[in-house]
């Protein structure tokens, strides 16, 4: 329930800030570089349920970016894998 309400908040923020400021139109191609942490998660996820309802069509893919911070595991690899392809989403 907390999870609906806040995407909710997110989403009506973002459509109000790409109607605004003209940031998504047709046929665009957007990529977003994913770390694994929590923003650019949820930039993601809001972005694909945007991409729902959005009245203008456009692409969306992921490519992992490494912050070089610590080695990270096969099993956190694995777990963005996992999350971004059940949002439907490439993953690069």
């Amino acid at each position: 329930m907390l999870y609906n309400t806040l995407m909710q908040k997110i989403l009506s923020t973002m459509r109000r800030a790409i109607t605004d400021y003209d940031m998504i139109s047709d046929g665009d191609k957007i990529v977003v570089g994913v770390s694994g942490g929590k923003d650019s998660l949820a930039l993601l996820a809001a972005l694909k349920a945007y991409q729902r309802f959005s009245p203008e069509h456009f692409d969306l893919a992921a490519i992992r970016i490494d912050m070089g911070f610590k080695e990270t595991s096969k099993a956190e690899k694995e777990a963005l894998r996992a999350y971004i392809e059940g949002l439907d989403i490439p993953y690069y």
